[in-house]
């Protein structure tokens, strides 16, 4: 595993630098490796390929930058390679056939674009598919945990509040016994929509099981996270009302000056508040402050709101 673990690693790091370098600066270090490539290919001469080697810049931006720019790298990569191996053909050639060697040699490289980024848009679905959950669009809890975790890391190097919103629908099983799980699904629809109607860019909003919901708030104080949530609280009553569901919320708040260990903590600190409310009637919200993480359980300091 050592031996194969190296390679993996770096070629790990090799994808990430390319992903986070910008469109145009990708494209322009295709065009500059294609140029490298046609230079040895002329040195060469005709009797030694290089095609593979421009495959490598086409390949790199049709998956990082997209299909209309690798298609350009690509007919450039074509033309040049073409006119290199012009060199050592017969100069009586006729027309049609030198047009057909051309037409050869970009069909080549344009294949290939389109297989490379015919295979990225099947990625991106598929990893798509697997942060969102299916019925409310929302991101699922492995989305929100990959987001709970990149932003506990960046509170680490600049410290800010941070307020996580864990919320879980009151009566909801009466729902699906009362009028059908289709019924019951479009309640989740509703609660998903509202949440992320109502939330800043920078918001992370998600469903993580069942009839439970989770929000994320950086840079968010106990005083703004407290306006924030009744506000969804009287959002939520009133799409209730609307639809004559007799659903409430138990909501859960925890709100930290200095980063938790982990998302782990995050989560079983608010789920604790959330199942707090639960026991004592439903319907309320508690909502605790902290410097760090320590038992999940309602503290003394704990306020309903």
């Amino acid at each position: 595993m050592g031996m194969s673990s190296a390679p993996d690693r770096a070629i790990a790091r090799v994808a990430r630098a390319f992903g986070r370098l910008h469109r145009p600066w990708l494209v322009l270090l295709g065009l500059l490796a294609v140029g490298m490539v046609s230079a040895a290919d002329w040195w060469t001469g005709p009797h030694i390929s290089l095609a593979v080697f421009y495959l490598v810049p086409i390949t790199i931006v049709a998956w990082y930058a997209g299909r209309a720019p690798a298609v350009l790298l690509a007919a450039i990569g074509g033309s040049v390679w073409f006119l290199n191996a012009r060199v050592g053909l017969p100069k009586d050639l006729p027309l049609p056939v030198l047009l057909w060697m051309c037409a050869e040699r970009l069909t080549y490289f344009l294949v290939v674009t389109w297989l490379v980024s015919a295979l990225k848009a099947v990625a991106d679905h598929h990893r798509a598919l697997s942060i969102t959950d299916e019925m409310t669009g929302l991101p699922n809890r492995r989305a929100f945990l990959q987001a709970a975790t990149t932003e506990i890391a960046r509170l680490r190097r600049s410290p800010t509040p941070l307020t996580v919103v864990y919320m879980d629908c009151d009566n909801f099983k009466s729902i699906n016994d009362q009028f059908g799980h289709a019924v019951g699904d479009q309640l989740l629809c509703n609660v998903g929509a509202a949440l992320r109607a109502n939330m800043r860019q920078q918001d992370v909003v998600a469903r993580i099981g069942g009839d439970e919901f989770v929000v994320l708030l950086p840079d968010c104080d106990a005083r703004a996270a407290a306006h924030v949530v009744e506000k969804l609280r009287v959002l939520l009553g009133e799409t209730m009302a609307a639809n004559r569901w007799r659903v409430t919320f138990s909501i859960g708040v925890v709100t930290y000056r200095t980063p938790p260990r982990n998302v782990e903590d995050l989560l079983h600190a608010s789920d604790a508040l959330q199942y707090a409310v639960k026991r004592a009637g439903k319907n309320n919200v508690l909502h605790e402050e902290r410097d760090a993480f320590c038992p999940a359980m309602p503290a003394p300091g704990a306020r309903a709101a």
